[in-house]
């Protein structure tokens, strides 16, 4: 069994890892909107969050 300290630890880089990646994922589809429309995705009009 793992101690708490190092789950914890682990559990806060997956979910810093999980934060970058979704992030790219959202920027890089964000720019390929903006080069197929021309226009950057708005921030009003709903979303995931």
């Amino acid at each position: 069994m793992h101690p708490p300290r190092e789950v914890l630890l682990a559990a806060a880089v997956q979910g810093a890892i999980f934060a970058l990646v979704r992030s790219a994922v959202d920027r890089s589809g964000a720019t390929a909107i903006e080069r197929a429309t021309d226009t950057w995705p708005s921030d009003s009009g709903g979303g995931r969050d």
